[in-house]
């Protein structure tokens, strides 16, 4: 089999599933503490709307947060880009944002659900 062949075979059998990942930066670090309680209530709706997949803070090598990553179980770059304007950090200028379409080909996610109490914990690899 050629190489180009081998390419196409493997790619008909990746996922190929897309989604939205906004990118935050800090843009006013003084607006963060403003904004925060704001900021987690209006993650955790999108949560539970099912519009997010992951979201969290970003740091630099020192430790220090500079920005955000999350995740959208969203294709459409429009509503994210309406549901992103409405994130009190960005709506108060705290923070900017990208957006950028991201194709999941590959990797692992497990998921592991305590029955007692239907907490979860995901794990990453093997």
């Amino acid at each position: 089999m050629s190489d180009l062949a081998e390419v196409a075979r493997l790619k008909a059998a990746m996922w190929q599933m897309r989604f939205v990942l906004m990118q935050r930066r800090v843009l006013d670090p003084a607006q963060i503490a403003l904004h925060q309680l704001a900021h987690y209530k209006w993650m955790i709706a999108q949560e539970k709307s099912g519009h997010i997949v992951l979201s969290g803070p970003v740091f630099d090598e020192a430790g220090a947060a500079v920005g955000g990553m999350t995740l959208f179980a969203l294709s459409d770059l429009v509503a994210v880009r309406a549901l992103a304007e409405s994130d009190p950090f960005i709506a108060s200028g705290a923070m900017g944002f990208e957006l950028r379409v991201w194709q999941l080909n590959e990797g692992r996610l497990t998921l592991s659900v305590d029955l007692s109490d239907l907490t979860g914990r995901p794990g990453m690899g093997a």
